[in-house]
């Protein structure tokens, strides 16, 4: 292995500059936070995933406005990824299977 692969591309790099995408995130992370806290059951699952969802996207968006690209260091044998993309992956399962849970009268959360 000769160490991580530069990621340099981002949806719509063809429409948008590396800030215009930036912006385009963070707008719709917010619209994401309301439809969270809008129709969501806070329960700890879901807090704990928004969290790590939170961390993965802040990292990777962070590191895209730094450098222009991002590093992917590990081969899952399919494609390369990084750690804040395992975390934004870990981070919607977690909120999934909390709502999963909540629907299915697990009584683990609970609407506020």
């Amino acid at each position: 292995m000769t160490g991580p692969i530069l990621n340099c591309s981002y949806f719509l790099d063809s429409l948008l500059t590396v800030k215009q995408f930036g912006l385009l995130c963070f707008v719709l992370y917010l619209l994401f936070l309301l439809v969270f806290f809008r129709s969501l059951y806070s329960s700890w699952l879901s807090i704990v995933g928004l969290g790590v969802f939170t961390g993965g996207g802040v990292y990777n968006l962070l590191y895209r406005l730094q450098q222009s690209c991002v590093a992917d260091p590990i081969f899952t044998g399919v494609s390369y990824i990084n750690v804040a993309d395992i975390a934004i992956f870990m981070g919607l399962l977690l909120m999934l299977i909390s709502r999963i849970i909540v629907k299915g009268g697990g009584g683990i959360a609970r609407r506020n």
